[in-house]
């Protein structure tokens, strides 16, 4: 919410890390060291959920709203082509993951013009230290591609496959919104640009069942087929030779925590200084896919099994060092192996679990982007409205 202004913004700030990054040699993949085995998991959506496939399948069997003109583009769910099932793309899981591993593992970004701060620049996540290469811990575990330096990464996501919905995808409701968003070197909507130690962070829009629409007068909008609410996905993560650490970091950024506490002070509520602040308590929920400034993408991911081997060279002498963790066994595992970042209470994680905490208890409502006429005034003004604080 710009200050002022009576409304939420739909994304806020994460301060990263200012901490130099931590370099490590990998564990490369010809070798048989470190923790091998995979991650069985669950994806239900808490909002509308929109994975775009960008076209339809045939227009002559899909109704589509009618208020806008021809040019207007019909965006589905994505499908399989044999079957007509929908599912999410392994990428559209693994990129949401690894940026917030980024973010909570103090990390580089993977994009060569990302407008960051130098220390998180991609080509800093290799370095060549006592004449040998090594990698910051994300680029470890998810994998690294810059000029002619190339890690594949030592996880693998599956696509999400589709186990239930409470109606039939072809009975998913269509709607018309806004595309398109303000460039981030539009000054009056992202005051301070470039904003390079942080990280945007969309707001949840808690117990929301439909997408905000598009105003009549807005011509630049989509028609777009999301998820409803419940619709539930099943995935598996893979993973080979990685230390106990980075092994670590990929639990916690699948899992989340289940409660925390978050205090948003009056300045970041938007409230007179004599006012109270607001404490809310809850659990952490990822925001992914497509349309998530208009309420889409807060889908809770859980942890249904995972098979855990410390020695991946036993099965050639005819030995088992595979482990099978269910619940209770695998929660302890997952707690014990989350702890670590769950006890941070450094600005980073703060400000994370300000923007990804799901409760219908919290205040930052009327979530949206601010019309055209605001847009003309804002930039005539000097100096540029502020957004209101994450804390």
């Amino acid at each position: 919410m710009p200050k002022g202004e009576n409304y939420w913004n739909p994304y806020r700030w994460v301060t990263v890390s200012d901490e130099d990054v931590e370099y490590e040699v990998p564990n490369y993949h010809h070798n048989l060291r470190g923790l091998s085995g995979r991650i069985w998991c669950e994806l239900k959506a808490l909002t509308p959920l929109l994975i775009g496939a960008g076209q339809l399948r045939d227009t002559a069997d899909v109704q589509v709203p009618n208020d806008h003109d021809d040019k207007v583009s019909n965006i589905e769910f994505v499908r399989y082509d044999h079957n007509d099932c929908p599912y999410i793309p392994a990428t559209s899981l693994k990129g949401p993951i690894r940026a917030l591993a980024e973010v909570v593992g103090n990390a580089t970004v993977p994009f060569p013009k990302a407008s960051v701060d130098r220390a998180h620049r991609l080509a800093r996540g290799r370095s060549i230290i006592n004449n040998v290469p090594q990698l910051e811990t994300v680029a470890r575990t998810f994998g690294y591609l810059h000029d002619k330096n190339v890690f594949a990464g030592l996880i693998r996501f599956s696509d999400a496959a589709f186990i239930e919905s409470p109606q039939s995808p072809d009975d998913w409701q269509w709607y018309t919104i806004v595309v398109g968003q303000p460039k981030s070197s539009h000054r009056a909507f992202y005051p301070g640009y470039p904003a390079s130690n942080k990280r945007k962070f969309y707001h949840h829009h808690p117990g929301v069942s439909d997408l905000n629409e598009a105003p009549d007068n807005i011509k630049q909008v989509a028609n777009v087929r999301p998820a409803p609410p419940e619709t539930r996905f099943k995935f598996t993560v893979g993973f080979t030779n990685l230390r106990n650490d980075e092994l670590d970091l990929l639990l916690y950024c699948l899992k989340l925590e289940e409660q925390v506490t978050v205090e948003l002070g009056t300045a970041a509520l938007g409230r007179k200084a004599n006012q109270s602040s607001v404490t809310l308590v809850g659990p952490l929920r990822h925001k992914i896919g497509g349309a998530k400034s208009h309420g889409a993408g807060s889908v809770h991911i859980q942890i249904m099994k995972m098979e855990l081997c410390s020695d991946a060279s036993a099965r050639y002498r005819s030995g088992n060092a595979t482990e099978t963790l269910k619940l209770p066994q695998l929660k302890t595992e997952l707690d014990k192996r989350t702890a670590p970042f769950c006890q941070r209470t450094d600005l980073t994680m703060n400000e994370l679990r300000a923007m990804l905490i799901y409760t219908t208890e919290d205040p930052r409502r009327n979530i949206k982007y601010p019309d055209y006429n605001w847009f003309r005034t804002e930039r005539n003004q000097n100096p540029k409205t502020e957004l209101k604080p994450t804390l």
